[in-house]
């Protein structure tokens, strides 16, 4: 991910949680069957994570259309 200066800036922090599993999930790219043009154009933020409830969280994803939950615990593991 590049750093752009003229995008929009955040107006709050929001969920932490969320913010840093999309971070993860987008610093990970490319993913096994991923055309080899997402390397090329550069990697782009493509995942949303919000929280679902009290105990889960959805991950989605823009460029597949692919979602699914997890559990907040996982998400709390120093390993994620």
């Amino acid at each position: 991910m590049k750093y752009d200066p003229y995008a929009p800036r955040r107006i709050s922090l929001g969920d932490g949680r969320a913010l840093h599993a999309a971070y993860i999930l987008d610093a990970m790219q490319p993913y096994p069957g991923d055309p080899w043009w997402i390397v090329s154009e550069g990697i782009q933020p493509r995942f949303i994570v919000f929280r679902r409830n009290k105990e889960e969280y959805t991950i989605y994803d823009e460029f597949t259309g692919f979602g699914t939950y997890i559990p907040q615990k996982l998400l709390d593991n120093f390993y994620f």
